[in-house]
């Protein structure tokens, strides 16, 4: 019962943008990639890969203030409309906990809607909100300053040149509320993208061979 009273209150703040407005600090919504072809790479929000690759990719936010729930989307292969990238596989965070409320039941900021709709375009909505509205302000929600990772994808990469993952805001269904459970201002959220860069055949091959050359003269060097 809580968990669906949790939804109705989430889907009626969102869904209608409610009026009360917070003017302080948002988050920041970081998209990085941290795997290719099942390996780990160092993180970065650009990556060269080439046709079948696969690259994983985490969605982080971090919070400037206590946040009561957050929900954001992601959208791809809308640069050129070429079909660039293909979602083998997402996934959601379990979420954080947050402690106990007064009734000695434990709390925990998690999804609370299901990662719907995934489209040829779109992928939809990472979220979370705490189970528990009625905790006191200060318990709502989770942390200010500390990175949480809301969810990953997986990637299959197809021929191409270069597309940009975005996240956005899905009008209607998506936003950020403060402890308060107030929208907080889209203009106070910093939105960063990603971007894959698919060299063509021959590129990639006069790449190899440059870098093989390189690797080639140090030798002979050393």
């Amino acid at each position: 019962m809580r968990k669906l009273f949790v939804l109705a209150m989430a889907a009626a703040l969102v869904g209608v943008g409610w009026t009360a407005r917070d003017a302080s600090a948002g988050a920041t919504v970081d998209l990085l990639f941290i795997g290719q072809n099942g390996s780990p790479i160092a993180p970065t929000t650009t990556a060269l890969a080439a046709p079948s690759d696969t690259l994983t990719m985490v969605l982080l936010i971090t919070p400037d203030q206590l946040l009561g729930g957050a929900a954001i989307s992601l959208s791809y292969d809308t640069d050129d409309m070429i079909d660039e990238l293909d979602v083998v596989a997402n996934y959601q965070w379990f979420g954080t906990p947050l402690g106990k409320n007064s009734k000695k039941t434990a709390v925990v900021y998690s999804p609370i809607v299901p990662l719907l709709p995934t489209t040829a375009t779109l992928i939809g909505s990472f979220n979370g909100a705490s189970d528990d509205p009625l905790l006191p302000t200060i318990e709502k929600g989770h942390a200010a300053g500390v990175t949480y990772q809301y969810g990953t994808v997986i990637w299959h990469v197809n021929a191409g040149d270069a597309v940009t993952i975005s996240s956005f805001f899905n009008p209607g269904i998506d936003d950020f509320l403060n402890s308060s459970w107030a929208v907080i201002p889209q203009s106070s959220i910093l939105l960063n993208s990603a971007t894959v860069i698919i060299p063509e055949p021959g590129t990639a091959s006069l790449l190899g061979l440059g870098l093989l050359g390189l690797v080639v003269a140090g030798r002979r060097r050393a």
